[in-house]
């Protein structure tokens, strides 16, 4: 596994005297099958990790979240997280910080712990900047430091308030046309979902999250799930394919779930739906 990690010197010494001080950063690319898990209350300290490549899976005090390239997730003092790596391809970056206002600029900032963000590139620059900072053993350099996590803070503050403000309704409009003519043409493939939706449409799955249930008032998931069902519905009225073929065919890879699918919207199995008309 590549990695690299840069300490501040002066931390034990400052952290009760600045507003927000870096403790830690560094950088690390796991191998596939990586696994780290820190229990809560073990760091006194709030962090931040950022993704740089590929994808894992994040776990913040029981919080789950997937972070692809360019997401960032956060997490206060005393939270647990635990990391896994599926792929190769995976890399990070991370910060850790302590100081006199360290979890209060969080919640003040409406920043929500283990909740993700998509910042893009956004942040490279901030942590190439604090690596150098950290090389340094300077009380300047460790005020510098805390400056740049404020700037680093203040964009993850600003994404996650644009995450709650609508975008325009002609931009949401266009993308609804499109996301309703890719569900249409892909919904009978059981791996689409809504990683490949975001994939495909080339914009973040919270705004297609967002967008979705703004105009329909369900979520991307619950469309395309209705969808599958009226098609197989539909087919269970008009075809003799067995039951197991005509889920396969609209989306269902398991048959059992299937039928209760089926069930919980028509309050009769596959079999009886079809016998019945």
């Amino acid at each position: 596994m590549k990695k690299y990690s840069f300490y501040n010197p002066l931390y034990s010494s400052r952290k009760k005297l600045q507003p927000l001080i870096c403790l830690a950063a560094g950088f690390a690319a796991p191998n596939a099958g990586y696994r780290e898990k820190v229990t809560g209350g073990v760091k006194a300290y709030c962090g931040i990790f950022w993704c740089s490549s590929g994808s894992a899976k994040f776990d913040i005090d029981g919080r789950s979240v997937r972070l692809f390239s360019g997401d960032a997730v956060c997490y206060c003092s005393g939270n647990s997280h635990c990391i896994e790596v599926e792929n190769s391809g995976f890399s990070y970056h991370w910060a850790v910080w302590d100081g006199v206002l360290a979890e209060a600029f969080l919640s003040a900032s409406c920043i929500v712990p283990g909740e993700k963000i998509h910042l893009g590139e956004s942040l490279k620059e901030d942590f190439d900047l604090l690596y150098d900072t950290l090389r340094e053993n300077s009380v300047k350099a460790s005020c510098t430091g805390g400056v740049i996590l404020d700037g680093m803070l203040t964009k993850v503050a600003l994404a996650f308030q644009g995450e709650k403000t609508s975008a325009p309704s002609g931009e949401y409009n266009l993308l609804i046309g499109k996301f309703k003519d890719l569900v249409l043409s892909e919904f009978h493939d059981p791996a689409f979902n809504l990683d490949a939706m975001s994939s495909v449409l080339g914009v973040h799955r919270s705004t297609i999250d967002r967008a979705v249930r703004q105009h329909f008032s369900i979520s991307p998931g619950e469309y395309l799930q209705d969808i599958r069902i009226k098609a197989a519905l539909g087919g269970l009225k008009s075809s003799v394919r067995p039951v197991k073929e005509i889920g396969y065919a609209c989306g269902f890879a398991n048959p059992s779930y299937f039928s209760r699918v089926v069930k919980s919207k028509t309050g009769m199995s596959p079999k009886e739906y079809r016998e019945k008309g």
